[in-house]
């Protein structure tokens, strides 16, 4: 037996199946061994059901499915693409004209359940829409959410958000919250406190592959 080998054995996995550095053992089927080459760098591994080992390396990207200028009390993006894994949502250079309270819904929602969990709220129930912060007449506000799974239908929504708003003291928050809707999320809406003001700015759109 040469050293380093393993015997062939009942089918036993041979070292000589894997060439290269990073290479992983995976099945083309049941009792069917392969070889899946390491990927390159910076890559991750994703499952893959039309791939010959069921797995893949992939890039994680993200592609702009819209950009939209935010005008009056509400703006609205929809028939979002469910065609990517998450969704990842800017709210760039957010301003009003007068003090107000900036609040976002997705699915049209205005009734039922919306909750936090944060530095900048506390658990709600029940809102017509969720609250994102006040916002005065000076300076922007930047936020991001990030939607997991967003495409597919699950008992529970779950939401990451991100802000930084230099109108109301220069606050920068992370919270999550959760969406009382089973429901793929196929629109976005960005909106004020009824008969308030008004906002300007930019909300974009990504699809994120992995």
């Amino acid at each position: 037996m040469t050293a380093g080998r393993i015997p062939s054995i009942e089918g036993g996995i041979q070292p000589t199946l894997l060439t290269t550095k990073g290479d992983l053992i995976s099945a083309t089927a049941a009792s069917t061994v392969a070889r899946l080459p390491v990927g390159s760098d910076t890559q991750i591994l994703v499952a893959d059901s039309t791939a010959s080992t069921g797995l893949k390396w992939d890039t994680a990207s993200a592609t702009l499915l819209s950009t939209t200028t935010v005008s009056g009390t509400s703006t609205t993006v929809s028939s979002i693409s469910g065609a990517y894994n998450h969704l990842r949502i800017y709210l760039t250079d957010i301003t009003a004209n007068g003090t107000t309270t900036i609040m976002y819904k997705v699915n049209g929602i205005t009734s039922g359940y919306y909750g936090f969990y944060g530095a900048a709220a506390t658990l709600t129930a029940g809102t017509t829409n969720a609250v994102i912060g006040a916002m005065g007449t000076a300076g922007k506000g930047n936020y991001q959410f990030e939607v997991p799974n967003y495409a597919v239908a699950t008992n529970m929504r779950p939401l990451r958000f991100f802000g930084a708003n230099d109108q109301t003291g220069d606050q920068a928050w992370g919270q999550y919250a959760n969406v009382g809707s089973s429901a793929a999320i196929t629109s976005f809406t960005l909106t004020t406190t009824a008969g308030t003001a008004t906002l300007t700015g930019t909300i974009k759109i990504y699809g994120v592959t992995a």
